[in-house]
């Protein structure tokens, strides 16, 4: 599991998916022969739980309120996870000089459950709880 404080990053994640893929041969191996255990592929940011699905490239993130892995819509290297406070938010990731400002926020989740949130959302639709 990689953690913020990690070494590896979303980055190195996304690298290793798409190397791993790139050198498959043997269709007989099972998913786990091939990509290893799912924890090798859980990213935590702060209070959330990522997944990266290495042999689809889809992110999921961790629903604690239904105890439940849930598709956040994005794949790799469409979006860079960010905390902010208690909210994560999605930035679309820049090219050349682009990467060293900050974009703008094109989702963020409950800090409670997770659930996606409108960008002006007051209360999670899921919890209930209120948005700071």
């Amino acid at each position: 599991m990689v953690t913020s404080d990690d070494s590896r990053s979303q980055a190195a994640l996304e690298s290793k998916a798409a190397g791993i893929l790139g050198t498959v041969t043997d269709d007989r191996k099972t998913a786990r022969e091939i990509f290893g255990d799912r924890a090798e592929w859980e990213m935590v940011l702060g209070p959330y739980r990522f997944l990266l699905l290495p042999f689809n490239g889809e992110w999921w993130f961790w629903d604690g309120v239904h105890n439940d892995w849930k598709y956040t819509g994005y794949h790799a290297g469409e979006v860079i996870f960010t905390v902010n406070g208690p909210d994560v938010e999605f930035r679309q990731p820049g090219t050349g000089t682009d990467q060293t400002r900050p974009a703008v926020p094109q989702k963020k989740f409950c800090h409670e459950c997770g659930a996606p949130l409108g960008m002006t959302a007051k209360f999670c639709n899921n919890c209930g709880t209120m948005i700071k």
